[in-house]
């Protein structure tokens, strides 16, 4: 009897295999996690075709560390979600991620193949550039739906010739290299107030340049309207067909 308070710790696991329990689980928890994240992430990427090899992060124009990858496929499969239905027949080969400095310039590019690249400058939301490249790959994927938008405006002989003499304005006052730095004269910027060109700010003439733009960039505009639940109208900047056209396929 006088050996009995011996038995609890006789029969107790030592101190560190009752810590080693709670440790296990919680590794196990957070390796859980994890694939259930890669898994997520992984069914975004394939929504448009993309696997985890065929997107690539680049650091100052090299592969950047496992960890920032990682961080940028999880921001890239949330941006991939926000995307309208418009796009979402979009497959492009690959896509590019170039990680730059906060303050330099988003952009983005589509090579004739559909593969894309963006220029992700730190903390810059790239959910609209996103949206105009995925735009992109739908004239080699969905070109009736690429044809039936711009048969509403651009591609009336009306629109062209009106484009047309607006470019002959351009070149007048910015000069046939068309420098940016040269204002547009009145002339040309009552034209462009004319054509309603689609544009992201005052005399961006980035959907003038083709058919190709004008279509992206018109998905752009929609998109960024629609993300942000706005519904007032873009008169400015294209009919009224055009926007319900696009509109209907956020």
């Amino acid at each position: 009897m006088r050996a009995a308070w011996l038995l609890p710790f006789l029969f107790a696991a030592p101190a560190a295999a009752q810590l080693a329990v709670p440790a296990a689980r919680a590794r196990a928890a957070v390796a859980a996690f994890a694939e259930a994240r890669d898994a997520r992430q992984t069914a975004a990427l394939a929504d448009y075709g993309l696997k985890p090899e065929t997107v690539f992060v680049n650091c100052s124009g090299k592969p950047c560390p496992e960890e920032r990858r990682r961080e940028v496929l999880a921001t890239l499969a949330g941006l991939l979600g926000r995307m309208p239905k418009l796009v979402a027949p979009a497959r492009p080969p690959k896509l590019v991620w170039e990680d730059l400095p906060a303050g330099s310039p988003a952009d983005g590019n589509s090579d004739g193949d559909g593969a894309i690249t963006l220029y992700s400058p730190a903390g810059k939301d790239m959910s609209a550039i996103l949206a105009h490249e995925l735009a992109h790959t739908l004239e080699f994927i969905d070109r009736k739906t690429v044809a039936d938008f711009m048969a509403l405006r651009h591609d009336t002989p009306a629109y062209r010739d009106a484009l047309a003499a607006f470019w002959v304005e351009v070149w007048r006052s910015r000069g046939p290299e068309e420098d940016d730095s040269r204002p547009l004269s009145p002339r040309a910027r009552q034209l462009l107030g004319a054509l309603r060109l689609p544009r992201r700010h005052g005399e961006d003439l980035h959907a003038a340049k083709s058919g190709r733009e004008y279509w992206a960039v018109s998905v752009e505009l929609v998109y960024i309207e629609w993300q942000a639940g706005r519904t007032e109208a873009l008169e400015a900047f294209m009919n009224a067909e055009e926007e319900a056209f696009l509109r209907a396929r956020m």
